[in-house]
């Protein structure tokens, strides 16, 4: 009698091709010491690093696009008090277009002063609180993931504390409907909650960082292990699991 062979079989599960990606720097040229180096970066110079350091390809701009359907996932990158440039109603407008259906992450020392009674913070599940301090009173000399959360076990220390232009002003935020991933030390005015994200629909998420990526040191904690979170959670690809015949038939329920 012939035996019948089981042969594995590759089954591709809700598999989407890897994620478009824009960064938008409207950090207005700001600049700070690097946290793993001495040369002046703006706060696109860790985003970026850290994209390649997760093999992704991206394109980079100072001015959105009215269209951004050729994306999966867009970063926004304000900066901080007083250089951030503003997102104007197009800018807005469009991000709103995009943030219904894809992944947003938009940073910014004010992006809570500035943009919290516009409708673009719907998108983000969270409240804005307070202001922040001026850099010489300091607002964020370590940042903690939270326990439970796309963030935990990740700790990181932000040597600009009180010192650069990327501690000035760093919004107070919590959740309102998303998840704090990100709290800070020392304690804020009103809250020490930085970073929130939000699913929305199902297919919709956002995050909100009130902290600059790049602010970030390098450490036990990684920048590049951050952005493959935050690229999983916004939209990364799901992986190939091969199955055989036999696994598929014995999970199959008529």
């Amino acid at each position: 009698m012939m035996r019948k062979t089981v042969l594995p079989i590759l089954v591709l599960c809700a598999v989407a091709p890897a994620a478009n990606i824009l960064v938008a720097d409207y950090d207005g040229e700001m600049e700070f010491t690097d946290p793993d180096g001495a040369d002046p970066v703006g706060s696109e110079y860790a985003v970026l690093n850290a994209l390649d350091a997760n093999g992704r390809d991206y394109d980079l701009v100072t001015d959105l696009p009215d269209d951004l359907t050729a994306y999966d996932i867009v970063f926004v990158l304000l900066g901080t008090f007083p250089t951030s440039l503003p997102l104007d109603y197009d800018d807005q407008q469009a991000l709103l277009d995009f943030g219904g259906r894809r992944g947003l992450y938009v940073e910014g020392g004010d992006v809570g002063y500035d943009y919290s009674s516009a409708p673009l913070w719907d998108l983000f599940g969270a409240s804005y609180l307070h202001d922040g301090n001026p850099m010489e009173d300091g607002n964020i000399e370590t940042v903690n993931g939270v326990s439970g959360t796309i963030t935990a076990g990740l700790t990181f220390g932000c040597p600009g504390y009180q010192t650069e232009p990327s501690d000035n002003y760093l919004d107070e935020i919590t959740n309102d409907g998303g998840t704090v991933i990100f709290t800070s030390t020392p304690m804020g005015n009103v809250s020490n909650a930085r970073t929130v994200i939000y699913a929305g629909d199902g297919h919709r998420r956002a995050a909100v960082s009130t902290f600059l990526f790049g602010s970030l040191a390098d450490g036990d904690s990684t920048k590049a292990d951050l952005m493959g979170r935050y690229l999983e959670y916004l939209g990364e690809t799901i992986g190939v699991e091969e199955m055989s015949w036999g696994e598929i038939k014995a999970t199959f329920n008529p």
